[in-house]
């Protein structure tokens, strides 16, 4: 009786460690989903940026030639 209350006691403490080991592992991949999806728009917006002023900077060039 003893050795099953122990093993049962085993049991618990690693079901214990396994929930707690899979609710880190969800919250660590949402962190890293949340902030690499915020990076990957900034850094798109960054690009858009850019391009704009190049497209902007061709034009006022080309009505200066004119």
């Amino acid at each position: 009786m003893k050795g099953s209350k122990k093993i049962s006691t085993l049991n618990l403490i690693l079901a214990i460690q396994l929930v707690i080991m899979i609710i880190l592992s969800i919250t660590l991949t949402a962190t890293v989903t949340r902030s690499t999806k915020k990076n990957a728009i900034e850094h798109m917006q960054t690009i858009t940026d850019e391009r704009a002023n190049i497209i902007l900077n061709y034009v006022e060039n080309a009505e200066k030639i004119q």
